[in-house]
């Protein structure tokens, strides 16, 4: 078998390479991982063997198999038969058994373990060198190990299919566990399929380990749009030198719907900051945050993170705008017969659009279209041009602009150039120019409005165009610079980003919405692209639809026809207060009120209908439920 078919869920198919060694499975949730996998290994019992290996799992497989009955058996590990004879053929082989339980001795778990066989179940006891004893039940999570190495020493296995293999084993466990299946993939040319939901299991040393890992992606519109994602092993080269600075907390991304790129850990700190501070969740827009450490990473991460599925929005700082910057915005040059590849989209799609090939465009993607990065360094290119112009007039025209204030910083400056002893810096007076040119209007009545007017408009039709392709070009200049504490510049850099990063929580609390106003450079791109959302303090939106209705049974069987204190005690006994909530009672009735009202005690909304969970029904007066469970409480 040289190809496994993969069927998703909505009826698509998709083909994997069936060889020798590791296979990852990555992706959220109610993606269809495990079910296609569970597919493919029921419809090929004698070909693969799929496990699933929860405690529970574990447990019934320790048991005697010919005394189990089928249906007591845990279905999600394969079809009861097949599962059956493996077992009962495993557990009589000393020699497998042995290296199952080795798992435990490679963990450096101080037992020593016993292993007896006896009708087809296996029976051990672990005991320290003090003489303690623990049975079996005793330590279920440490049973783990040893049953999945039955199906991994198992040299009659060829393709081993184990889903989620994490569950009970610590990150140290989940490293080893991987080592191991690296080695025996090789010495009995195995094939392992992992489907994982862990970081520390992710194990990538090459571009042929990049190669083999499968991404399963949940698209907004899931039957019109591509759901798996490979990159092919050309393509995967190109990536290998990232792969070194992914580090295991850094590879939460790959499992991410979105990734914000920032250039450096100070940038990521703050920013983590900031979002969190007003009231924002990466989480809940299944976002991760990505420090490249430098701006020279952006464009390849870029198109790294295209290639497995995830929607990358990068935040950098102006200067990569400047003339004195190398950053360049296509996607790569044909040089003869070789291509010069630069980043943002995949080499081969780059590629085509360089050689003339026929490349499709995304109406909705523009991000995907080499097209679009020719356009934005085009734009990039004026504004250069324009930025040397500005600056010669400025120099030419010094005097006249001495009496604009905005131009002080920018004409001392250039007049360091000049002198002896001063550190001219060419870089500062571009970035002291496109400050007053983007900020200020005290320059319209001078004579280098024209070019100033000029530059202005070609960098604005830059940020238009980056915005398009999702990369934020901060306009103020840095993160730093649009920071409205100032920061603390008497710092180190790491000590610098952690400090500032605990102002922000400091200030910012009880104040979430005036981060809004303080930082809108950040925020409304982040929020109109959906890489942040605002966490909301109530019940999600479903729950609390269900939830209010039952009240409004509630309010309705309470104020229809008959006398109020009769219907409450039928209310009383109906159980429609159990159906809302165990230990929901009614608190109050008072009827000489006007309108007559009752209070309920719903202790599973508390902190939501009110502090205490009570709510006052009055009636004639439908209370707002949905409002009130939804919203949540201000904050």
């Amino acid at each position: 078998m040289d190809k496994i078919d993969l069927w998703l869920p909505d009826g698509s198919k998709y083909q994997i390479d069936n060889k020798p060694g590791l296979t990852y499975i990555i992706g959220p949730n109610g993606t269809g991982k495990s079910y296609a996998l569970k597919r493919f290994a029921q419809a090929n019992l004698n070909d693969a063997l799929y496990i699933l290996p929860t405690r529970d799992d574990v447990r019934r497989n320790l048991t005697p198999v010919v005394r189990r009955e089928e249906e007591e058996f845990f279905r999600g590990w394969l079809v009861y038969d097949q599962i059956c004879r493996y077992w009962s053929r495993a557990v009589r082989q000393p020699g497998l058994l042995a290296l199952a339980f080795s798992f435990l001795e490679r963990l450096g778990v101080p037992q020593r373990v016993s292993v007896s066989v006896e009708d087809g179940g296996v029976k051990f006891c672990m005991s320290a060198e003090n003489g303690c004893q623990l049975t079996a039940h005793e330590a279920p999570g440490l049973l783990n190990l040893p049953v999945l190495g039955i199906a991994v020493y198992d040299p009659e296995r060829k393709l081993v299919i184990i889903d989620e293999p994490e569950q009970s084993l610590h990150p140290q466990a989940q490293h080893i566990f991987v080592q191991v299946l690296r080695e025996v993939a090789r010495l009995q040319d195995k094939h392992f399929i992992l489907i994982t939901h862990s970081p520390s299991m992710v194990d990538l040393r090459n571009a042929e380990d990049l190669s083999r890992m499968v991404f399963f992606r949940r698209p907004k519109n899931y039957l019109a749009e591509r759901k798996v994602f490979q990159i092919s092993l050309e393509d995967a080269e190109q990536y290998t030198d990232l792969l070194p600075s992914l580090t295991t907390y850094k590879r939460e991304v790959l499992f991410a719907d979105k990734v914000i790129l920032v250039e450096g850990q100070h940038d990521r700190d703050v920013l983590t900051a900031l979002i969190e501070s007003g009231g924002f969740r990466v989480s809940l827009a299944r976002t991760s945050v990505l420090p490249l450490g430098g701006v020279g990473y952006m464009s390849r991460y870029t198109a790294f993170f295209k290639e497995i599925g995830v929607k990358p929005i990068v935040i950098c700082d102006r200067d990569v705008v400047y003339p004195t910057s190398a950053i360049r915005w296509h996607c790569g040059r044909m040089e003869g017969d070789s291509f010069d590849w630069r980043g943002w989209i995949s080499l081969s799609k780059a590629r085509d659009y360089a050689r003339g090939l026929p490349v499709a465009e995304p109406g909705d993607r523009p991000n995907l279209y080499p097209g679009e990065f020719d356009t934005l360094d085009r734009l990039a290119g004026a504004v250069r041009r324009l930025m040397k112009k500005a600056l010669e007039q400025v120099e030419d025209f010094e005097d006249q602009l001495v009496p604009v204030a905005s131009l002080g910083g920018l004409i001392e400056e250039l007049q360091k150039k000049y002198s002896t002893g001063w550190d001219y810096r060419e870089f500062r007076a571009y970035h002291l120019l496109l400050t007053v040119v983007l900020s200020h209007e005290d320059w319209l009545n001078t004579p280098v409005a024209d070019v100033f007017s000029q530059l202005r408009e070609a960098y604005e039709q830059l940020e238009s165009q980056a915005d398009r392709l999702d990369i934020l070009v901060l306009r103020s200049g840095r993160l730093e610079d649009i920071y409205v504490h100032s920061g603390r510049l008497e710092w180190s850099k790491t000590e610098k980003s952690l400090r500032e990063a605990a102002d922000i929580r400091t200030y910012y609390h009880g104040r979430r919405d005036q981060i809004d106003v303080d930082y809108p450079e950040l925020i409304e791109p982040l929020t109109r692209k959906r890489f942040i959302m605002r966490m909301n303090n109530g019940i999600p939106h479903e729950a609390s639809a269900v939830l209010s209705g039952k009240v409004h049974e509630i309010y309705d069987f309470l104020f229809g026809a008959g006398e109020l204190t009769e219907r409450i005690k039928r209310l009383e006994n109906s159980g429609k207060l159990e159906e809302i909530s165990s230990g929901a009672r009614v608190v109050t009735c008072d009827l000489n009120a006007n309108p007559p009202a009752v209070t309920l005690e719903i202790p599973l909304l508390k902190g939501y209908l009110s502090p205490n969970g009570c709510i006052t029904l009055k009636a004639g007066v439908r209370p707002e439920v949905f409002n009130l469970l939804y919203k949540g409480p201000s904050k």
